[in-house]
């Protein structure tokens, strides 16, 4: 799995690998991650440190993750 750096822009590298180890590369730069499927509600709140990972039934991430 490719770990793209902590920078945002390098975020789109994560596209189509498995939401699961993206977690935990997110994760392990302090970053609080949230796996969620695709069409699945998330929280209205705000949390800079939080990082919405949107995934598919299979369990693959469909679109950049993004914080919030």
């Amino acid at each position: 799995m490719m770990i793209p750096g902590s920078n945002q822009a390098d975020w789109a590298a994560y596209v189509g690998q498995n939401g699961q180890q993206v977690a935990d590369a997110l994760k392990a730069q302090g970053l609080h991650p949230q796996i969620l499927e695709e069409g699945q509600p998330g929280t209205k709140d705000y949390k800079p440190s939080r990082v919405r990972i949107i995934v598919n039934q299979a369990g693959i991430v469909v679109q950049p993750p993004t914080t919030g």
